[in-house]
């Protein structure tokens, strides 16, 4: 199931597309501002945000000033994550990546502390109808913990029976 969320600070224009998205097999989420948006994102995960500019407390552009959209880069401590090269900077160095290693670190980067099960991850990273299974992003992580065992920015948890997380180190 695709989810969208809405973030619209007009009720009636929300309640709008609520019913148009779900007409048409979308599942929604809703939020009044940016504020109200960031903290739902914490919970749920969304593949598209439907984000109205002029709102209270938090308008559509300061919710878009990350990096990581502007930039195409993720900046974790002294760890640069660069999408379009599907490589990362760390110490000086580069350390490139296979596909689809950097794009599983690359998202649970971008979701930082969310926890991702092994079916999430392939579902979104592996075609639906691929015969690979979820066990294979067990040994794309081994990979990636591999090639970042001296980065001290972040580590992937595993959480036992549920799949990965990326944490932030302070």
């Amino acid at each position: 199931m695709f989810h969208i969320m809405v973030v619209e600070d007009d009720p009636n224009t929300r309640k709008l597309m609520k019913t148009v998205l779900e007409q048409n097999g979308y599942e929604t989420a809703l939020a009044k501002d940016g504020i109200e948006a960031l903290e739902m994102l914490d919970k749920l995960h969304v593949d598209l945000i439907v984000l109205d500019i002029m709102m209270p407390r938090m308008d559509g552009y300061e919710f878009t000033r990350s990096q990581i959209v502007n930039e195409h880069q993720l900046v974790v401590g002294d760890t640069v994550l660069k999408y379009d090269e599907l490589c990362a900077y760390f110490q000086g160095m580069k350390i490139e990546f296979p596909n689809k290693e950097f794009m599983l670190l690359y998202k649970l980067l971008s979701y930082a502390n969310k926890i991702f099960t092994r079916r999430q991850l392939m579902d979104e990273l592996w075609s639906m109808d691929s015969d690979t299974d979820e066990r294979t992003v067990d040994v794309h992580v081994n990979r990636i913990r591999e090639r970042l065992k001296e980065n001290e920015d972040f580590e992937i948890v595993t959480v036992r029976g549920l799949g990965y997380k990326a944490v932030k180190k302070e």
